[in-house]
């Protein structure tokens, strides 16, 4: 079994939204920008080595052993919100989305050197975003409560690891997270479209 905590930085967040139903055909779609955020995550998992059968060692005695890795990981963070259009409405914003999520991941190690070892997964889990409250932010619209969704959530993800004793390492991570969409229900109602973002950082992991 192995553990591994790590800090990550938060870039690149893609959301689409907010899109306010005003009743009837009226809608109006909005657009949100975000800035760095930080983020962390804790993970458990275990390592598995899968020797190659009798017939490949055969055909190349060279073979290496195939590494796979099953993990599970924590992730907890806020995303910084620095604005939102809302039709011809532009508001400047310093509000934070909360956002867990909570997965099994699958990986491969891809390489490998003397100390150093890459590996690349994906997992699939559940996650959770809450969205701040803006009433009263566009004037007549009382429009764009606090709005918090649960639902499925996946990742992919790039590791370098560096090997600083046979049981530890130092890593670097950059991976892809999907959070899920929210619907504020209502008139008038407010949907919020599902967060993608890029998350980079390091980590520390210890085998025991």
């Amino acid at each position: 079994m192995n553990f591994a905590l790590q800090a990550l930085s938060v870039g690149s967040v893609k959301a689409m939204g907010p899109e306010i139903a005003m009743g009837g055909a009226v809608v109006v779609h909005g657009r949100s920008t975000f800035g760095n955020s930080n983020a962390m995550g804790f993970l458990l998992g275990k390592e598995f080595r899968q020797e190659p059968d009798e017939e490949r060692r055969k055909q190349n005695e060279n073979e290496e052993p195939r590494f796979t890795r099953l993990e599970m990981e924590y992730w907890t963070g806020s995303i910084k919100q620095t604005g939102m259009q809302v039709g011809i409405a532009n508001l400047v914003l310093n509000d934070k989305l909360s956002a867990q999520a909570l997965l099994i991941n699958g990986l491969v190690r891809v390489g490998a050197t003397e100390n150093t070892r890459w590996w690349a997964g994906a997992g699939l889990g559940w996650g959770s975003i809450d969205h701040p409250s803006h009433l009263g932010v566009v004037q007549g619209c009382q429009c764009l409560g606090s709005a918090k969704a649960n639902g499925a959530t996946w990742r992919i993800k790039l590791v370098a690891e560096r090997q600083l004793s046979e049981d530890s390492a130092l890593y670097l991570h950059v991976g892809h997270l999907q959070l899920p969409g929210v619907a504020n229900p209502g008139t008038p109602s407010t949907l919020y479209g599902k967060v993608g973002l890029t998350d980079i950082g390091i980590g520390f992991r210890q085998k025991f």
